[in-house]
């Protein structure tokens, strides 16, 4: 293999890169910076640190119509300017970075580039930040298909694994699927190369082998974590680790059972394996079947047998990435992050897979580095607003604080989980060597960065809702504090309800039953969960009633009353507040009652009948009469025919009186009665005179004897002397020949009154 190495850099980039290098040596215990927007829209790719604790971040320019160029940016966490360089393939676009080592001065970036034109390639290149000498080599195009991974050993030299496409039809190896291993000296030499045919049963096991990731312990054995594929279906099938000794040759492999793990790192104490990185979604969307609830962990010993596995998992937080770093003896800090404002929990974990402690902190998917005195750093693409090309990185101290930063209380659990293995069969088999590539363009630039603490109140519960409400009322929650939380949970417990409403900013609820409520609210923040509730009264409906449509008679009370099923006010439609309103005149009245928490209302009808009788009088009567006959009452009306008695509701145009008394008469009209009183009396008397003398003496005065009086009719007047003899008969004696003296009478008279013939006898005495 042919290098060709780049040493024409102008020396002003080479110092001003070097002069911004210095402070990172003397970087602050901790820190949080925003990178400000690149003169180009670039988005944040990766960040590594070498074993000097340098940090250097790599964003991809995007969006642009020619080509995509890679920058390379310190970052020493003092806020100012920072020189980087844009790095550009010639002819090739830079869509994403695989793998990114730094060690030393060399930054070693293995990128999938799109070619101008159809096709894209893999490629690995090597930067000297010092001397800028570089190199490539072109790993993979589009017609082998590989997906490879990187990584660099403890004397600096890489290990490249590439995965190849089968095609039967026509195979690259016709081995079945195949991996290409490279060892590579730091100048891009290969130092061994090496072939790997994987099948199982003698069968081949899909059609692509994917290498996820390459690790190697200090002793120099090589680890490979990677699954196989059957590409043309998207069919994921079943995932695989290979241990090979340092030249390559495989050791011990197996097959996992139905567990996928995409990420890994080989410690000296063994190996670490677990199901989420960057890149988990993309496997998960194609059929993997990957539990995003929780994190999956397992450690392996360095001979690939099972020391232990662990579940991690938080109420209410899905997993989006994880990332795991020793960061000291037996200590290993493990990054889940998840979507939203507060999405990292950060926690301390032993070799055994134990919690030692845990933290929360906000932005959006943050990866973990370890420095070398168990300090971390934490890169997110993202900031509080979700803007991607203006990353955050953050340096804690060695107890995972940022000054001047809050962190966050965190809820992360774990238990004991299985992992079970298969056997397959490797064969090694000879591969083609690598294609060297022309250099790189390396143009300088300038960053800024600024101080950033710009976090969003953590979420919380609370909300404000009636604490009263009237049956059939409906009300809603408003709750300002809950749109950060990864999950929202509202309960209402009551008469006949146990209501549950699952991830909403707010709750409704219409109240159609009277009685005590509760009302829930439950948020999770970083797997933690938190309850606020209110107690709701539900009174019964209050009614008010001022009965219906009524007409007030003469006699009757001229108000009208409210009444409510409890203690409640009154407003009626004229503004008085009196539960008694004083009626004046017929019209429409309208009442409101409240108890402060209910409303009813209530609204009737009133008729004055005296306004519908317009000045009349009800009914008229005869004068008071007396009378011997039977008398014929006949009442008059304006309104009515139809009259009756107190004694008999039987109506009637007229009565027939043959008794003395008092007659109540009545008649309704209007819906009212009214009454007067008519007397009658019965008298058949007739008062008669007749005089106990006469004197006819021609004088004119008292010459005849006769009756006196009215309504009398005298049928025969027979007078009689002492002795019984007649002296007259008729109907008026003028005394005739009788001489002075006493005489008796005897009168026949008809009372007129009554039609009766009644006798009436006496003595009158003639005086001459």
């Amino acid at each position: 293999m042919k290098l060709s190495i780049k040493l024409t850099l102008p020396i002003v980039v080479l110092i001003m890169f070097v002069q911004h290098q210095s402070p990172l040596l003397a970087q602050p215990p901790s820190f949080q910076v925003q990178m400000d927007s690149l003169p180009t829209v670039a988005i944040y790719n990766d960040l590594v640190i070498n074993e000097q604790d340098k940090i250097l971040m790599l964003m991809n320019e995007a969006f642009q119509p020619t080509l995509f160029s890679l920058y390379v940016i310190p970052v020493s966490g003092i806020p100012g300017a920072s020189d980087a360089l844009k790095i550009k393939y010639p002819g090739h676009k830079i869509r994403r970075t695989i793998s990114v080592k730094y060690a030393g001065d060399k930054l070693f970036m293995f990128t999938n580039q799109t070619i101008q034109g159809p096709g894209s390639r893999e490629v690995l290149s090597c930067i000297d930040l010092v001397t800028e000498q570089n190199w490539s080599l072109k790993v993979s195009d589009t017609e082998k298909f590989y997906t490879s991974a990187f990584e660099l050993d403890g004397a600096g030299n890489g290990i490249l694994a590439n995965g190849v496409l089968f095609d039967p039809a026509n195979p690259i190896y016709p081995q079945s699927n195949a991996v290409e291993l490279f060892k590579l000296a730091p100048n891009g030499s290969t130092i061994w190369k090496k072939g790997l045919a994987l099948t199982k049963n003698g069968q081949s096991i899909g059609n692509l082998v994917s290498i996820l990731k390459v690790g190697t312990s200090s002793t120099n054995e090589i680890y490979l974590l990677g699954h196989f594929a059957t590409i043309i279906a998207s069919n994921k099938g079943p995932q695989f680790i290979v241990k090979l000794d340092a030249q390559g040759n495989p050791v011990k492999w197996k097959l996992f059972k139905d567990a996928y793990f995409f990420d890994m790192i080989v410690e000296d104490d063994g190996i670490y394996i677990w199901d989420k990185n960057p890149h988990w979604s993309e496997y998960t969307s194609a059929g993997f079947g990957i539990d995003k609830s929780s994190l999956r962990l397992a450690k392996l010993d360095h001979d690939l047998n099972l020391l232990w596995g662990k579940n991690y998992d938080a109420e209410n937080f899905d997993y989006f990435t994880a990332s795991l770093v020793q960061t000291g003896a037996n200590k290993l800090a493990l990054a889940h992050t998840t979507f939203g404002s507060f999405p990292a929990i950060l926690s301390e974990i032993d070799n055994n897979g134990n919690i030692l402690s845990q933290k929360g902190y906000p932005n959006y998917q943050p990866n973990i580095f370890a420095l070398g005195n168990g300090s971390l750093v934490l890169a997110s693409p993202f900031n509080a607003n979700f803007s991607p090309f203006t990353p955050i990185i953050a340096k804690t101290d060695t107890n995972g604080d940022i000054a001047g930063c809050p962190t966050f209380p965190t809820c992360l659990k774990v238990e004991d989980t299985e992992v079970e293995f298969e056997d397959f069969e490797i064969e090694v088999i000879d591969i083609a060597d690598l294609e060297t590539l022309p250099p790189i363009d390396i143009t300088p630039v300038t960053v800024n960065f600024h101080p950033y603490c710009d976090y969003p109140p953590a979420p919380v519960p609370t909300f404000t809702f009636p604490d009263t409400l009237c049956t059939g009322e409906s009300a809603i929650s408003v709750s300002e504090g809950n749109k950060l939380a990864q999950a929202r949970e509202w309960q209402l417990t009551g008469p006949s309800t146990d209501s549950l409403l699952l991830d909403s900013f707010e709750f409704s609820y219409r109240f159609d039953l009277p009685g005590e409520y509760l009302l829930r609210q439950s948020v999770w923040v970083l797997g933690c969960r938190t309850d606020y509730e209110r107690s709701i009264t539900v009174l019964p409906a209050l009614t008010v009633d001022i009965a219906g449509d009524i007409i007030i008679c003469p006699g009757e009370a001229m108000e009208i009353i409210a009444q409510a099923n409890r203690t409640a006010s009154f407003l009626w439609a004229n503004g008085q507040t009196a539960p008694t309103l004083p009626i004046v005149t017929s019209g429409q009245y309208a009442v409101v009652a409240t108890d402060g928490h209910c409303t009813a209302s209530d609204s009737m009808s009133v008729t004055v009948v005296a306004d519908l009788l317009n000045g009349k009088p009800p009914f008229t009567l005869p004068r008071d009469t007396t009378t011997c006959l039977p008398f014929e009452l006949v009442p008059h009306s304006s309104f009515t025919s139809q009259f009756f008695t107190e004694l008999d509701s039987t109506p009637t145009g007229s009565f027939l009186l043959d008794e003395s008394g008092n007659y109540r008469i009545g008649m309704e009209a209007f819906g009212c009665k009214f009454w007067d009183v008519f007397k009658y009396e019965v008298d058949c008397h007739v008062d008669i005179y007749l005089p106990t003398s006469f004197s006819p003496n021609g004088d004119g005065i008292n010459d005849v004897f006769q009756p006196f009086g009215n309504d009398f009719e005298v049928l025969e007047l027979t007078v009689f002397d002492r002795w019984g003899g007649l002296r007259y008969k008729g109907k008026a004696w003028d005394g005739g020949s009788a001489g002075q003296g006493v005489y008796v009478y005897l009168l026949h008279y008809r009372n007129l009154r009554s039609g009766e013939t009644v006798a009436l006898s006496g003595e009158v005495e003639l005086v001459k």
